[in-house]
């Protein structure tokens, strides 16, 4: 966990020049949430999927979806970007 807080950290700060990062996980008996805020520059996710420059967030969807889970982006510019995983926990887990 500690190596994958240091890479989103690392991430937002490369490419949205955010000054906070924020964490936050959460389980439940059939789920497991992760949403990383940052306070960064922000972008349009449908300019960025258009110009095809959506490499990073596109495999980080389909990792997800081979999870079986889903990766949701929302982003605006000079507002910051808040990307959220949700990913249904097996029933013996």
């Amino acid at each position: 966990l500690e190596f994958r807080r240091v890479l989103f950290r690392s991430n937002a700060l490369k490419h949205a020049g955010a000054e906070e990062v924020r964490f936050y996980a959460r389980a439940s008996a059939d789920s497991l949430e992760i949403r990383i805020e940052d306070d960064g520059r922000g972008f349009e996710p449908e300019v960025l999927k258009a110009r095809g420059r959506r490499q990073g967030l596109g495999n980080m969807a389909r990792r997800a979806e081979a999870m079986g889970g889903t990766l949701t982006v929302e982003s605006k510019p000079a507002k910051g970007t808040t990307v959220r995983l949700v990913v249904k926990l097996p029933k013996d887990a």
